[in-house]
């Protein structure tokens, strides 16, 4: 007798407007609905909302998807405006409402769904639909779906022609399973006086420092009583902990990002191989060439691996790394030492 299945679902993240623009963009998904004969978007509820990202997960592992995208709603962080340029189609198939190219909101928006991915891909797959890939997506609002190709030349010939809202307000970052739509969460973002551009440019260090690893080690450092430079941009690579006494830096690599060998936290996903792969090897050849550049310069490197200091008996495991970072230092001899969790 077979096990019973894992049910698996496909969960979108998704960005929320501001009740006056739902309301517009909601009766401009009405409307089309009229047009065209297609009320997909209305008989299943689905509110205006722009996806940043779709993902496969089963229902074992829902509270660590929940989890996961509490975690991201700390990134999107707080409200932005949109600008909208009009209506435009895909395959004739959907008719969205596109976002101005040339915005800072627009370059923001991608930073988001990279960011997203990022944090997601390690554990869970990409959704069946690669438009929303990194390298894929654009921003866009859907406003009507599953068109037949009369549907949609029907509908779109006379909806471009309508009054479109032409700005919204994101508010609230939202988690659902899809088909049927239905919300799981929903988290408000906090109002701030923080430009596209200078959110954009927080975005770009998102993933580059304070990690959760980089924080167990410099604490665990911290209280041995070694004093650092932290993400000093001014040495290769950005080094996540500097110690000029010793001519030592310190990296400590994620083993998805930096491509770990023989670690279980690293595998490629199953969609869109080819782009990860050419991610993963170009992370790898930059570290290579800046521990090149550390030994040149006759210092020293440590690359502590996510996997040496995760998962089970963590604390023990920060205790040791930390002891081993600490003894290397001191015996001034070796130029590298790599901590891997499989050691």
């Amino acid at each position: 007798m077979k096990p019973p299945s894992n049910p698996t679902s496909t969960y979108a993240v998704t960005l929320y407007f501001d009740p006056d623009s739902t309301t517009l963009i909601r009766s401009a998904i009405s409307h089309l609905a009229e047009i065209c004969g297609n009320d997909y978007m209305i008989q299943n509820e689905v509110p205006p909302h722009l996806t940043l990202g779709m993902f496969h997960a089963s229902d074992a592992n829902l509270e660590k998807l929940e989890n996961l995208f509490r975690d991201f709603s700390k990134k999107a962080g707080r409200t932005f405006p949109v600008d909208f340029s009009g209506a435009d189609s895909f395959m004739d198939k959907v008719i969205f409402l596109s976002l101005k190219k040339d915005s800072p909101t627009f370059t923001f928006l991608k930073d988001l769904n990279s960011s997203l991915h990022e944090m997601f891909i390690p554990h869970f797959e990409a959704g069946d639909n690669r438009n929303y890939l990194p390298q894929n997506w654009v921003p866009h609002i859907a406003l009507a779906v599953k068109l037949s190709h009369s549907q949609f030349e029907k509908g779109f010939s006379l909806f471009e022609k309508s009054i479109l809202p032409q700005s919204a307000k994101v508010i609230s970052l939202g988690l659902a399973r899809c088909n049927p739509y239905k919300e799981i969460l929903r988290i408000s973002l906090s109002t701030d006086s923080l430009s596209a551009e200078q959110r954009h440019k927080n975005m770009a260090a998102i993933h580059s420092s304070d990690t959760k690893p980089e924080k167990k080690i410099r604490s665990a450092l911290f209280k041995f009583g070694l004093r650092f430079r932290k993400n000093d941009r001014r040495y290769p690579g950005t080094p996540d902990l500097v110690f000029p006494h010793y001519h030592a830096v310190v990296f400590i690599n994620g083993c998805f990002w930096h491509g770990h060998e023989s670690c279980s936290r690293f595998r490629i996903p199953k969609s869109n191989v080819g782009f990860w792969e050419n991610k993963i090897e170009r992370n790898k050849k930059r570290d290579s060439e800046n521990i090149k550049k550390y030994q040149d310069m006759s210092w020293r490197v440590c690359v502590v691996w996510e996997c040496a200091i995760s998962g089970k008996k963590s604390r023990q495991k920060i205790k040791n790394v930390t002891e081993k970072i600490c003894l290397w230092l001191e015996e001034c001899e070796s130029v590298f030492l790599e901590i891997r969790g499989y050691d």
